[in-house]
């Protein structure tokens, strides 16, 4: 019960399923607007801001994970070349 009152007082579980994926969704919708055609999310060089984004990225797109969420990431074509340039860069041994 400690827990439903926690998301309550929070805020997200004032909401149904339905909504709280919509605000991922928007949220998706948002990173990948301001992605644009850049390398990285404020140009050339990656910044800290890459380091949240691009693990958060990845999972929403993990094709064993289907659902809203994996939907919304697909839909926003700059993001699978996104994950393959940080993946390139701070992890090259892994190339699957």
């Amino acid at each position: 019960m400690q827990e439903k009152a926690n998301l309550k007082a929070h805020g997200i579980g004032r909401h149904n399923s339905h909504g709280i994926y919509a605000f991922g969704a928007a949220d998706l919708a948002a990173v990948a607007a301001h992605l644009d055609e850049k390398k990285f999310m404020f140009g050339d060089k990656p910044t800290s801001l890459d380091a949240t984004a691009y693990p958060m990225i990845t999972n929403a797109l993990i094709d064993d994970l289907p659902g809203p969420l994996f939907d919304a990431a697909k839909s926003h074509s700059n993001f699978v070349p996104y994950v393959e340039r940080c993946k390139r860069l701070w992890f090259p041994e892994f190339d699957g």
